[in-house]
Parts: structure tokens; sequence; C-alpha cells
């Protein structure tokens, strides 16, 4: 029961991701026109929001690869081989490539100090 759960789970995301990504493009065009000051009907702004989804798609795939890969192929491959719910080691994969990049990070908004001790 894990496993479908796990599955329906997983293209639930997929759904409601990309839902959301068309959502958002029709919302940034009409409120582009309503700043623009442009008659449109609604139904063909939809219609090229859903034209417009290509060119979103390709980044919106490639987040939704990253989550597939790193949490909900975990759960699923867990569940499938113990048939346990996750657990904190299921998540090994995902801390181990997510912690270097989040501690790598620069310092874009200022929050530590300078080494030399000259303010900026």
């Amino acid at each position: 029961m894990l496993v479908v759960t796990g599955t329906v789970n997983a293209l639930s995301f997929v759904f409601e991701y990309l839902l959301g990504t068309c959502v958002q493009v029709y919302l940034l065009l009409i409120a582009y026109g309503w700043v623009r000051g442009l008659n449109f009907q609604r139904a063909r702004v939809l219609y090229f929001a859903v034209r417009r989804m290509g060119f979103v798609l390709k980044w919106s795939l490639a987040m939704i690869a990253a989550t597939l890969f790193l949490i909900h192929a975990p759960l699923f491959i867990e569940a499938w081989i113990t048939g346990d719910p996750a657990s904190p080691r299921t998540f090994g994969l995902s801390g181990t490539v997510s912690q270097p990049l989040l501690v790598s990070g620069d310092d874009r908004f200022g929050d530590r100090p300078d080494p030399a001790g000259i303010p900026q």
C-alpha cells in the first residue's frame, strides 16, 4: 500500500507543479496587460499562457526531476524494499547533496562580516 501511495504522491506533485506553473504564467500575463492598459479577452490570454508554457516547461521539468530524484524516489524505494514508511535514513542522499551546496553558498546578502574588518 505504501508503494501505491508513494506513486500517487509523486504523480500528484508533478500535476500540481505544472498546473501551478501554468496559473502563474496566466496571472503574470493578466497583470502585464493591466499595467500596460491593454484590452484583452481572458480566454485568449489563457490560450496564450498555455502556448508560453513551452518556454517555461524546461525549467519546470528540471525542478520536477530534481524533486522526484532527491525526495520521492528514496521514499518510494524504501517503501518498496522494506515496507516501512520514511525514516531519517531515507534522506541520506538528499542530505549528502544539499548540505555542501547550502554551506558553499556565496555571501550575496552580507550576512557574514568582512574578514579584513573593513566596512563595506
